[in-house]
C-alpha cells in the first residue's frame, strides 16, 4: 500500500471510509479496474459523446472520492466542471494528463491481489 500512498491516495482517509477494514477495502480496491472499463472517458471524448464523457466521468470522480485517490480525484473534478461549462478540449486534455497514473494505480492495485 506504500506504493498506492506514493501515488498520491491517501491510505489512512480512505480507511476511515472502510472502518478500518483494510482487506475489505483491498477487496474493494479491486473492483476499480473494472469500474474504469466500465466508464471509458477517454473512448467517449474520442466520440465526441461529451454527455456520455461527462457521465462516466461524474462516476469515476466519485469512485476515486470514495478510495482517497486525490489526484485523481482533482482530476475528474476538474474533468467534469469543464464538461459542464462547455470547455470539452480542456477536459480532455486534462485526462490525458491523469491517465497515465490512473494506469500507475491499477497496476498496483493488482500487484496487492
Amino acid at each position: 500500500m506504500e506504493k498506492l500512498q506514493e501515488l498520491g491516495v491517501d491510505i489512512d482517509e480512505a480507511l476511515e471510509r472502510f472502518m478500518g477494514d483494510e482487506s475489505f477495502f483491498i477487496e474493494m480496491l479491486g473492483k476499480f479496474e473494472k469500474t474504469v472499463e466500465d466508464n471509458p472517458v477517454s473512448e467517449y471524448f474520442e466520440a465526441k459523446d461529451f454527455e456520455k464523457a461527462l457521465k462516466s466521468a461524474h462516476t469515476l470522480k466519485g469512485v476515486t472520492g470514495n478510495f482517497s485517490m486525490i489526484p485523481l480525484y482533482n482530476g475528474y473534478f476538474r474533468i467534469v466542471e469543464l464538461l459542464r461549462a462547455g470547455d470539452a478540449l480542456k477536459a480532455e486534455e486534462i485526462l490525458r494528463d491523469i491517465l497515465p497514473l490512473q494506469e500507475k494505480i491499477i497496476s498496483c492495485i493488482n500487484e496487492l491481489e
